[in-house]
């Protein structure tokens, strides 16, 4: 879906205040705490449990309440879908509308069971030392070289996405990595799909079912 400025304007006008009870109860029924939930807002905005009851007894709007807050310098890793909405494809003209949705975000996956280490977003910094692997292409055509950890994470994901599905086409393993691995991922998900999923065919791991179009894949037999 698209953003207009008329629903960047509707959620400027809602009050935080009448929003907060509804995220609290979610998580709570789904087995979270307030704490947990005061503990992403505060990393996301900068506002701790005291400035959050301030907020809400001031009545502020969402608009207000994001022009306060310290926005989290690595916000932009917050991914994906929420409510509909592609976070990472919301105009940069309807800010307060990425924002509310990125924090909304966060929330979802606290309600998903995710853990408080994989929601507060952290910058991976990959040395130059790290191990590293050439991979494989099929026909014998060049691989490139990428860092092992990658490899593997990429690797582990694809073979059990295949075993799951006993067949599945490329474009539904693209989909679901996409989905499943954006948020927090670092680097672009579809190109390492791409080279792992040749190298693992190159491999003899993994093989394309001949006649199928577009075409599916399976795990070597």
């Amino acid at each position: 879906m698209k953003v207009t400025a008329e629903k960047n304007e509707k959620v400027a006008k809602l009050y935080f205040a009448s929003i907060y009870p509804l995220y609290l109860n979610r998580l709570e029924k789904n087995g979270r705490t307030k704490e947990e939930l005061n503990q992403v807002i505060e990393w996301f905005t900068g506002f701790d449990k005291d400035d959050l009851q301030a907020l809400i007894k001031e009545n502020v709007t969402f608009g207000a309440f994001f022009q306060k807050a310290t926005i989290h310098p690595n916000a932009h890793m917050i991914k994906g879908v929420v409510c509909g909405y592609r976070i990472e494809d919301i105009e940069d003209e309807f800010e307060l509308y990425k924002q509310c949705r990125r924090m909304e975000k966060l929330i979802d996956e606290l309600a998903r069971g995710r853990k408080m280490e994989k929601i507060l977003r952290k910058e991976k910094r990959w040395s130059f030392k790290e191990p590293r692997i050439l991979t494989k292409r099929p026909q014998g055509k060049a691989g490139v070289n990428i860092l092992k950890e990658k490899y593997d994470f990429i690797k582990t994901f694809i073979l059990k996405t295949v075993t799951d599905h006993n067949e599945i086409t490329f474009v539904k393993l693209s989909d679901l990595a996409v989905e499943a691995l954006s948020p927090t991922f670092d680097g672009k998900v579809v190109w390492y799909i791409v080279t792992v999923k040749l190298d693992l065919e190159a491999r003899a791991i993994i093989e394309r079912i001949p006649k199928t179009s577009p075409h599916k894949l399976r795990l070597k037999k």
